[in-house]
């Protein structure tokens, strides 16, 4: 300590200034920080959103899987691509904490599982239809439902057996789907 008038009081002024002053200092560069995250989290967003492929934009609703699939249509080589889309739906009468678990259980699932390894292919339509009694058969034939149509619901019907199998369909959530093909590609 020293003995001069008024220098104890500016030191200790100057020291508390150079304190606040590298507070200062050290915020600033954690706002930046911040507002440089904020900033890349949007970009992130918007980047994700934009990456959501287009073939989905006439969803009804937000799937929980998106299955795309290139089926040969005949045995030319020609393919079409098909879009299968799932989602888990609660039952109108399930209400409560454990049928909420059970929905969000069976989104998880469908969100998490690997569905490359479904697969179906013209010998399973061809086995579809030959199961099928001839009236049903002849009103397929008639209403039009082409090959690809069938193959959509021939992988949805594959994803409700895996569904089923790992104990998620119940009383409580069922699973909703739709698809759609595009023309011949090839």
């Amino acid at each position: 300590m020293t003995d001069l008038p008024g220098v104890t009081e500016r030191a200790r002024q100057v020291a508390e200034r150079t304190a606040n002053d590298r507070d200062t200092v050290t915020s600033r560069p954690e706002r930046r920080r911040l507002w440089g995250v904020l900033a890349f989290s949007a970009v992130v967003v918007a980047v994700s959103a934009a990456a959501i492929p287009t073939i989905i934009s006439w969803a009804p609703w937000e799937p929980d899987a998106v299955i795309s699939r290139e089926f040969p249509i005949t045995d030319g080589g020609k393919s079409t691509d098909c879009v299968v889309i799932i989602r888990a739906v609660q039952a109108e009468n399930a209400t409560g904490a454990e049928a909420e678990a059970d929905l969000e259980n069976a989104r998880r699932f469908l969100q998490e599982e690997d569905w490359s390894a479904i697969s179906v292919d013209l010998d399973d339509l061809d086995a579809y239809l030959d199961s099928m009694p001839p009236e049903q058969r002849a009103l397929r034939e008639e209403t039009g439902i082409n090959p690809p149509a069938l193959l959509s619901m021939l992988t949805s019907n594959e994803v409700s057996a895996v569904f089923e199998q790992a104990g998620y369909l119940t009383s409580s959530v069922f699973l909703e789907s739709t698809g759609r093909c595009g023309e011949v590609t090839k």
